[in-house]
């Protein structure tokens, strides 16, 4: 199979594909310095070093400012031009006006919500501070009860029912489209450069995407990455945060990242938390079926969700789990450690004994 087969695309490189022609593991190659954080915490009056919390493709701190916990997130300039960054920032601004619960951005002591630190020597990083969530995260799959899905599934629904009312102002950097969104373009750097095998799936996912209809009602910003990771709840309210992946999307893909999480969390605890299903929930249904339902239950709430829109809910979940598996593939080589080589054997196998349960893109 050629790569432009599996790419669907022309291979551009331009602001909204965000650099997409270096793999996962190219991106972040210089690591900031204590001269990159010095800056960054004076910018926003922070009188405490801040503390590592973790990388992939950002550089993510915490620290205390003004007696609040805040979290600084430094980006690499070869991940995400200033431009974008501050686009990512300025829709979480119209998502918050909008009633949406986000961990809100910070503006700096000169009133920017991004600041630019180094330079070509010692690395670029765009720097952005965001308070932190209230609440912790889901405490396992026994905590993930249906109220809590359909409190999930809600707030999805908000966010999207925000953003049709959100314009890019004249000037500001597009975020990407679901051809060059983060997770599609370092899978097919990956493929190009060697990293993970090319499968036809993957081109058949792409060309589904490409035959399907897009309008306000169905298409426009999207968070894109929101799994158990990336929200907090606390009694039953959800903030969602990390929205550095977000990118132009169709709404139900947004719901199908948090179906195949859920999922999965539900699989690796299937011997101690299996899921309970009640008892209008069909005995001969998929687990996955029942919980791609119970999202639906709560994103209904907000916005419509018809029958018909379950196949291709889960015709995203089936993309959703294949592109995880190969972008693990690429963002979590050897080099990262054993627990994440751990982790994409156990993903990757249950993302291919999820086929059964999943429509196919061909018919």
């Amino acid at each position: 199979m050629k790569n432009a087969d599996v790419a669907g695309v022309d291979g551009s490189v331009d602001e909204a594909g965000s650099r997409k022609a270096q793999n996962a593991r190219e991106m972040v190659r210089k690591v900031p310095t204590a001269d990159h954080l010095a800056r960054a915490t004076t910018l926003w009056g922070i009188n405490e070093a801040p503390r590592f919390v973790r990388d992939i493709t950002n550089f993510i701190y915490v620290a205390s400012m003004r007696e609040e916990t805040v979290f600084v997130r430094l980006t690499s300039d070869a991940w995400r031009s200033r431009k974008l960054v501050h686009s990512e920032l300025h829709w979480m601004r119209h998502l918050e006006r909008r009633g949406v619960r986000v961990a809100p951005p910070v503006d700096s002591l000169p009133g920017r919500l991004v600041e630019s630190v180094g330079d070509e020597d010692t690395g670029v990083f765009h720097v952005t501070v965001f308070r932190e969530a209230s609440g912790a995260r889901v405490a396992g799959a026994e905590a993930l009860t249906p109220s809590l899905i359909a409190s999930w599934g809600a707030q999805i629904a908000h966010l999207h029912e925000a953003t049709r009312s959100y314009t890019v102002p004249p000037g500001f950097a597009l975020r990407p489209d679901w051809k060059n969104e983060s997770m599609l373009a370092s899978v097919i750097a990956g493929v190009r450069g060697g990293l993970v095998t090319a499968e036809p799936e993957l081109s058949q996912a792409i060309a589904w995407m490409e035959s399907l209809p897009v309008s306000p009602q169905t298409f426009g910003h999207v968070h894109a990455d929101f799994h158990l990771g990336n929200f907090f709840v606390q009694e039953n309210e959800i903030t969602i945060f990390d929205f550095d992946d977000c990118c132009r999307h169709w709404f139900l893909y947004d719901l199908a990242v948090a179906v195949a999480s859920a999922a999965f969390l539900f699989h690796e605890a299937q011997e101690t938390a299996p899921l309970i299903r009640s008892a209008s929930e069909e005995a001969e249904t998929s687990d996955l079926e029942v919980i791609a339902r119970r999202f639906a239950v709560g994103y209904a709430t907000v916005r419509p969700f018809q029958e018909r829109d379950l196949h291709t809910l889960l015709l995203f979940v089936r993309y959703r789990v294949l592109l995880v598996r190969l972008w693990g593939q690429v963002a979590f080589g050897a080099d990262r450690g054993q627990n994440s080589m751990d982790w994409c054997v156990r993903h990757g196998n249950w993302c291919k004994s999820l086929r059964r349960h999943l429509p196919p893109f061909v018919s």
